[in-house]
């Protein structure tokens, strides 16, 4: 519209694109990526089938678009985390603590992401997965500044501690889920919090 405001059209629209992402992650965490169908995303969305493919080219173009829009959500969320603490290491803590609460409080979502995007890595890498870039960036800035102020030890390969950093989250987060949730990811957190932050203040 020409005043920049959002007719209620257009709101109908996006509000129906949601709840078909919404429904998808539910279905893909139930069913896996590969069994659910088009038409069980569709039933739990409350939509016709058609009515996906007004949104999205095709079950693989869902998936896609469904990674990369939550993961922009998850770097807002970290980064609004971060936000609210000072220093390297303990913005390290907070990282660890805050990714694990995510998984932790959103498990579908965490499904999904981990375990289903494993089996569809080659969707991912059409698409370039800028959301899941910028989240390693996340990491590997708070390493950088670090380095910068001296409170991390000198030396350390940035590209390659966060994403060490990043697959023993993923492997805990994994494990978590495969396992039936049975031991305390929080707890879990707080040691893995403390062991990345020890092991690289400088002095140490």
């Amino acid at each position: 519209m020409a005043d920049g405001t959002i007719s209620a059209r257009e709101q109908a629209k996006g509000d129906k694109r949601a709840r078909i992402v919404d429904a998808a992650i539910r279905v893909f965490a139930e069913k896996g990526f590969h069994l659910a169908t088009v038409a069980e995303v569709a039933r739990e969305a409350g939509v016709a089938d058609g009515t996906i493919y007004l949104y999205f080219k095709n079950k693989d173009d869902l998936l896609a678009c469904l990674f990369e829009e939550r993961m922009v959500e998850l770097n807002a969320l970290m980064s609004a985390e971060l936000a609210k603490t000072d220093g390297a290491l303990e913005q390290l803590r907070t990282f660890v603590r805050t990714h694990l609460r995510m998984v932790q409080e959103r498990p579908a979502l965490a499904q999904v992401l981990i375990v289903e995007l494993r089996q569809s890595a080659r969707l991912v890498k059409a698409h370039k997965a800028a959301g899941f870039a910028s989240y390693l960036d996340i990491l590997g800035r708070i390493i950088e500044a670090g380095a910068a102020d001296g409170s991390v030890r000198a030396g350390v390969d940035t590209r390659s501690l966060r994403r060490a950093i990043f697959g023993a989250l993923d492997e805990v987060a994994l494990s978590w889920l495969l396992g039936g949730r049975r031991f305390d990811l929080e707890k879990n957190a707080e040691q893995l919090a403390e062991l990345f932050a020890r092991g690289l203040a400088a002095g140490t």
